[in-house]
């Protein structure tokens, strides 16, 4: 699963993000849990991987930070590039929690997404602290990271304009703005057409590229829980996300099973389970 391929799922989740915000069936056992503990073995993935970098960085010699470099820029990429799917994700399911008076899933979500926002500050220290690289060789990681920030707010749009997740967005203002532009789109055009064309954006945004992510089996895994959160039926007029669905609707429609140990922090320190998050009171806004 490439990076473009990552993109495109969290543009699936936001144009049916109605059947989770709305939907009154309880998500299937387990999704929620699968989502946490893998997101969170990712992140203690990203930032051992940083930290392994910044050690060694001051121990060998100028010349070879550029293959240092180069080794750890695939795992920044995704570090910003999924970033896309998570707090599209999460703010759907802190949008689910609004409309149904509950706040079962959005302790979940912002502890996912605290996660995610350490790795991703990790990341932006090194691309302003790094001296010895010349700003080609950051050029592009930044370019990504810009991208995914736009595109975010695009996705995040019409859930900020309906819901209070404005903190889920990069920049609040922007994303209510595209929330607005995408509700009065919804009703003058058919929606399918409306997501046509914000798919072949997003391709061009983010061209295809055959490099697969480094923690590949990860991403794999947190996007079947997303998947499999959806009710059997949300898909059957997928329109335009057809091609991106073919071949993880099949695994990720079965409901994924509760791990067999209980599942804490990802560094087995204990701090927090996941039972502990389903019970607390995340603090409201307004």
């Amino acid at each position: 699963m490439n990076n473009r391929q990552t993109v495109e799922i969290a543009a699936l989740i936001s144009a049916f993000s109605p059947h989770i915000v709305e939907g009154t069936e309880p998500l299937p056992a387990g999704t929620l849990e699968k989502f946490w503990d893998r997101s969170q073995r990712r992140t203690k993935l990203w930032l051992m991987a940083v930290t392994r970098y910044q050690r060694q960085y001051a121990s060998v010699a100028p010349d070879e930070h550029l293959q240092m470099w180069r080794d750890l820029e695939p795992i920044l990429e995704e570090i910003f590039v999924s970033e896309v799917l998570t707090r599209v994700w999460c703010a759907a399911l802190t949008a689910r929690d609004q409309a149904q008076g509950t706040r079962t899933h959005e302790p979940i979500a912002r502890n996912v997404l605290l996660g995610h926002l350490d790795a991703r500050r990790r990341a932006l220290q090194l691309l302003v602290t790094d001296t010895t690289l010349g700003i080609e060789h950051l050029t592009n990681i930044d370019r990504i990271r810009r991208r995914v920030e736009r595109w975010t707010d695009l996705m995040l749009g019409h859930l900020v304009e309906t819901y209070q997740v404005d903190d889920f967005a990069f920049d609040p203002v922007r994303a209510r703005e595209f929330g607005a532009q995408q509700l009065l789109q919804s009703s003058e055009r058919p929606r399918d057409q409306v997501w046509v064309l914000l798919l072949v954006g997003l391709r061009m945004a983010f061209p295809e590229n055959p490099a697969t992510p480094p923690h590949e089996l990860l991403q794999e895994e947190i996007v079947a829980s997303i998947l499999a959160c959806f009710p059997p039926t949300a898909f059957q007029a997928a329109g335009a996300f057809k091609p991106i669905l073919e071949g993880r609707i099949p695994v990720s429609s079965k409901a994924i099973q509760p791990e067999i140990a209980p599942v804490t922090s990802p560094d087995n320190s204990g701090l927090i389970s996941f039972l502990e998050l389903r019970h607390r009171q995340p603090p409201r806004q307004g």
